[in-house]
C-alpha cells in the first residue's frame, strides 16, 4: 500500500475531500510522518505518557484539540525551558489553553474561559480542531506571541508573558483578535479662542483630523474616519485685522480606546489656496506617560505651531487592516511574518431597499459647538 499510495506528509485543508491530491492527508492525530517526501509512512508517536493536568475543569468532558511545542523557550537566566501549549475543549464551555513544561513536568494555565475573562474568549469549540498554531518570539519587553486560528476560523493572537503576568484585569475577546479596530467615534473638533496666543497660525487655512490607535503589541490600526470639517466661528478678515487670539486653536476630542491601546497618534491635513496636503503626523500621545484614561475622550489643542512629519501615504490610503475576516490555516513564513490561507474577506452587499433597520437619522450641529457620545 505504501508503494502504491505514498504519503507526502502534507496536510491539505484547502481542497474538497473528493479531490484531495494523492499523498496529501486531511487529518492526522498522535502520529508522525517518517521517510522522504513522496514516500513517507505514518507512525504512532513513540513514548507517549499520560500527564495529569490539575488545571483542567473538573466538570464536563475535556478533549485536547490542538498542540504546539516550543523547544526554544528560555528562563529568565537564559537556560532552556521547553514547553508545550495544549488547547483544551470542554463540553461545558470552560475551554482553555494550558502550558506544560517538559523539564519540570508541570502544567500552568494560560487562559481559561470563565476565569478572569468576559465570557468565552479563546474561540475553542467542538466545530474544528486547532491545527494552525505558531509562535513569534520577542525579547523580555515585547514578549512571545502565540498565534492560532480558532475553531471558528478566526485569526487570534495573545502575548504569553502579558497574560501570565495578569496584564488585563479582565480578558476581553477583542484583545485576542489579530485584527485591531480603528478608533470609534472619529475625532470631534471645533475652533476656540486663546487669549495667550500672540500669533495666529490657523489664519488662511482649514485643517481636518483623524487618528489611529497603537496597541500593546505595537500594532497600529488603520486611520479612523476623518473628523467633520471644523470651521471658525467667523471669517478671518484681513481688512478688519481680527485679534490673533480669536479662533487661534482647534480643540480635538480623541477616543482613547480600551486598556490594550497604548498610544494615540493624531494626523491632520491642511487646505490652503485651493489645495489640500497629504496627511501629516501632528503628535503621538502615550497614555501611560500622560495618565490618559481608557474608554473615554482626551482633549488636545492644535495650534499649527509644530514641525510636523509627513505620514507614509501607502499607509494612510488603507481602508482596512490587512487581516482576513476568517482563515482555515496559517503559518509563519520566516519567524517574523504570519501568512493566512483559505481566507474570506469583505461582506456581502446590503440591499438597502430591504434593510428596514437602516434609517437616516437627523444630525444636528451648531458651528463651534461639539455634541457627541461614546458607543456603549
Amino acid at each position: 500500500m505504501l508503494a502504491t499510495y505514498p504519503f507526502k506528509g502534507r496536510m491539505n485543508l484547502d481542497d474538497p475531500t473528493l479531490v484531495v491530491p494523492q499523498g496529501d492527508h486531511i487529518m492526522a492525530r498522535n502520529g508522525i510522518f517518517r521517510g522522504t517526501e513522496g514516500r513517507m509512512r505514518f507512525e504512532s508517536c513513540p513514548g507517549t505518557t499520560l500527564m495529569p493536568n490539575s488545571y483542567l475543569p473538573g466538570t464536563g468532558v475535556n478533549a485536547t484539540v490542538g498542540v504546539k511545542y516550543d523547544p526554544v523557550n528560555e528562563n529568565s537566566n537564559g537556560t532552556l525551558n521547553p514547553r508545550v501549549f495544549f488547547f483544551n475543549y470542554n463540553s461545558l464551555g470552560k475551554c482553555g489553553i494550558y502550558i506544560y513544561y517538559t523539564l519540570s513536568q508541570s502544567f500552568q494555565a494560560l487562559v481559561e474561559d470563565g476565569i478572569n475573562t468576559n465570557g468565552q474568549v479563546t474561540g475553542i469549540t467542538s466545530a474544528n480542531r486547532i491545527t494552525s498554531i505558531d509562535l513569534l518570539y520577542g525579547d523580555g519587553v515585547q514578549g512571545t506571541l502565540l498565534f492560532y486560528v480558532d475553531s471558528n476560523q478566526n485569526c487570534r493572537k495573545l502575548n504569553i508573558n502579558r497574560i501570565l503576568a495578569g496584564g488585563y484585569p479582565t480578558i476581553q475577546s477583542q484583545y485576542l483578535n489579530v485584527i485591531k479596530p480603528p478608533p470609534i467615534p472619529p475625532i470631534q473638533c471645533c475652533y476656540e479662542n486663546d487669549t495667550t496666543v500672540a500669533s495666529n497660525n490657523l489664519v488662511n487655512s482649514l485643517f481636518n483630523f483623524t487618528c489611529t490607535h497603537i496597541y500593546d503589541d505595537f500594532e497600529q490600526s488603520v486611520l479612523a474616519s476623518g473628523a467633520k470639517q471644523p470651521l471658525p466661528s467667523d471669517q478671518f478678515n484681513p481688512l478688519n485685522n481680527t485679534p490673533a487670539s480669536r479662533n487661534s486653536r482647534i480643540v480635538l476630542y480623541i477616543p482613547t480606546g480600551d486598556i490594550n491601546v497604548q498610544k494615540l497618534k493624531i494626523y491632520a491635513n491642511q487646505t490652503q489656496y485651493g489645495s489640500t496636503t497629504d496627511w501629516f503626523i501632528v503628535d503621538t500621545l502615550d497614555k501611560t506617560l500622560l495618565n490618559i484614561p481608557s474608554n473615554t475622550v482626551w482633549q488636545y489643542y492644535f495650534y499649527n505651531n509644530g514641525n510636523y512629519t509627513a505620514a507614509n501615504p501607502t499607509f494612510t490610503v488603507l481602508d482596512y487592516d490587512q487581516v482576513p475576516l476568517s482563515a482555515n490555516c496559517q503559518t509563519s513564513l520566516d519567524g517574523t511574518v504570519i501568512s493566512y490561507a483559505g481566507i474570506a474577506e469583505g461582506y456581502n452587499f446590503i440591499n438597502l431597499l430591504s434593510a428596514s433597520l437602516l434609517q437616516m437619522l437627523p444630525f444636528l450641529s451648531i458651528r463651534s459647538t461639539v455634541f457627541f457620545s461614546l458607543p456603549p
